[in-house]
């Protein structure tokens, strides 16, 4: 076996067929579901978790996104990508583009041949996803909605080339704006220390945006510190839907799979070229056509939260979301703050001395969902009603249904949502019981108001 040129990693073996049937697989399980289009969830859920979580079994997942996609607000690009995104303290690369010395642009490469057809299924996305990779690149545990079910498709897999494992997604989104105003490309949040972020103007009038971080959180219940390295690419560019006047906006995001085991002498499995190459493969158009075909205008963006002394708003600070959960938490775990910085969501390490898992909650304002007989839920949760009528579902999440999370909806339309999903290699330190105390806690609508 020879070693990949200017590395010391030596050449790994072409991805079986069994690797990339995996993808199929995966798409299959999704398709059996019948439920309605995930909407912006996976979008939602990729850019604030990267690869923190293990990908939910996708018939749950499927189900979370159709309650959780006719609610989720969508803020604006800056807030809602650069709040994901700094999910820790950040270190920054040294690499450039193009020609940079960082980690990412060390492979080398000529880019990534280009898909013709447009695929409408979850497996004719995933197949035209894989199709894009290069070919020493293993694929495995990938999932997608596709746009015969959502205006907004997405598809996310694990990568690798040997070393280490990576997440990788592509996520289409669209929206109005209300004025017919267009703001792309780097944003002031994108300049702070330890982010890189260029811009370029295309020809055909969109604005493409590269980042680089790599985030560092500070170290969870087994003494070890997480190190997220990442890199996204947006392609945004202005769009219409008759007299409606829009933003269409393509993601492709490469993101470190696990915490702390990201060597320094490791290589991901696709460099910036290859990243922007994937963003350039003309399947990305022809799917935003087929999304407008098929759903029509989206629905006009909104930004906007409550601001009176009785609303519920999304703005709770995520300082205040990790302080309750340490609170209500059992005695006897170490609860570790992620930085976060996305209002109204916020991460978290639990860990009991031997098993670590990843926390995450998220909030939605009043009328976000509507009673209880339009709420939906997966056949594997169990839910309970509290003395207010507030509903707490908690059901399996992840791969292999290691996790746990739990859903709450208050009478009000309000909810929050908890996601406890245990590290490769752990167990989950924390019992269904124990989550089901934690958010059924009074506490979570009084802080919302």
């Amino acid at each position: 076996m020879t070693n990949e040129p200017g590395t010391d990693r030596p050449t790994p073996a072409e991805p079986t067929s069994a690797e990339r049937a995996s993808a199929e697989l995966s798409s299959a399980e999704l398709s059996s579901a019948e439920t309605t289009p995930f909407e912006r969830e996976l979008a939602a859920r990729l850019r604030e978790a990267g690869s923190r979580f293990e990908p939910p079994v996708p018939g749950v997942l499927a189900e979370h996104g159709l309650r959780r996609g006719r609610a989720r607000l969508w803020r604006r690009r800056a807030a809602t990508v650069t709040g994901a995104l700094a999910v820790a303290g950040i270190a920054v690369f040294a690499a450039q583009l193009p020609g940079g010395t960082g980690r990412a642009d060390d492979r080398g490469g000529d880019g990534t041949p280009a898909a013709a057809a447009v695929p409408e299924t979850e497996a004719e996305l995933i197949a035209a996803f894989t199709e894009l990779l290069p070919e020493d690149v293993s694929v495995s545990q990938a999932q997608a909605v596709g746009v015969d079910r959502s205006g907004d498709p997405g598809v996310s897999a694990r990568v690798s080339t040997g070393d280490v494992t990576f997440v990788l997604s592509v996520t289409l989104a669209r929206w109005q704006t209300d004025d017919g105003s267009f703001a792309a490309g780097c944003v002031e949040a994108h300049s702070a220390a330890g982010m890189r972020c260029e811009e370029a103007q295309l020809a055909d009038g969109a604005v493409r945006t590269l980042l680089e971080t790599e985030q560092t959180s500070e170290e969870d219940g087994l003494g070890k510190a997480g190190v997220y390295p990442s890199w996204t690419v947006w392609v945004e560019s202005p769009t219409r839907w008759g007299r409606e006047e829009g933003m269409r906006q393509l993601s492709v995001t490469l993101t470190a799979e696990d915490p702390g085991a990201y060597p320094e002498s490791a290589v991901p499995p696709l460099n910036e070229a290859e990243l922007i190459g994937i963003s350039e493969a003309p399947v990305w158009e022809g799917l935003f056509d087929r999304a407008d075909a098929l759903h029509g205008a989206p629905e006009e963006f909104d930004d906007t939260t409550g601001s009176g002394p009785d609303e519920i708003t999304v703005d709770v600070p995520p300082a205040d979301l990790q302080a309750l959960f340490r609170e209500l938490a059992p005695e006897g775990l170490d609860v570790t703050d992620v930085p976060s910085s996305e209002p109204g969501s916020a991460s978290l390490a639990v860990g009991n001395g031997t098993d670590v898992a990843d926390v995450d909650i998220n909030t939605y304002p009043p009328g976000s969902f509507g009673d209880d007989g339009d709420l939906g839920q997966a056949p594997a949760c169990v839910s309970e009603f509290l003395e207010d009528s507030t509903r707490v579902d908690i059901c399996p999440a992840g791969a292999s249904e290691r996790g746990i999370y739990a859903d709450v909806y208050y009478p009000d339309g309000a909810s929050i949502d908890i996601y406890v999903v245990p590290r490769a290699g752990s167990m989950l330190p924390l019992s269904k019981e124990a989550l089901r105390a934690i958010a059924s806690a009074p506490e979570w609508p009084a802080m919302l108001r």
